[in-house]
């Protein structure tokens, strides 16, 4: 798959314990597929957070990106948590865009 917001960037698998995620090669974004962001919070209890580190004050953040499993406009949407989170999601699968540095889980088989 392609990344929703850099283009001619892929998608790799990576995983959070038993959950298979998608993770940009450039950005750091992560692709879940519906149902997965939950899961894969509640493996290590990570959170929602604006803390970029070296994604900091990324174009990506401020675009607007097209499903990577249906070509559908992305929406972003405010994280209730943390409002500084804008969080893409895909109205048609469900799925869930979070860009470098808004989640802080341990993904295995991706690249940092």
């Amino acid at each position: 798959m392609q990344c929703p917001k850099c283009p001619g960037s892929r998608l790799v698998a990576a995983r959070v314990g038993d959950i298979e995620l998608d993770r940009c090669e450039q950005c750091g974004g992560i692709w879940f597929d519906k149902h997965e962001l939950v899961p894969a919070l509640r493996e290590n209890m990570p959170h929602l957070t604006a803390s970029w580190g070296k994604y900091a004050l990324q174009d990506t953040n401020q675009t607007r990106g097209q499903c990577p499993r249906d070509a559908g406009q992305l929406l972003r949407v405010s994280s209730a948590p943390d409002r500084a989170v804008i969080v893409d999601a895909c109205p048609e699968c469900r799925g869930i865009r979070l860009d470098g540095g808004e989640c802080d889980l341990p993904l295995k088989g991706a690249p940092r």
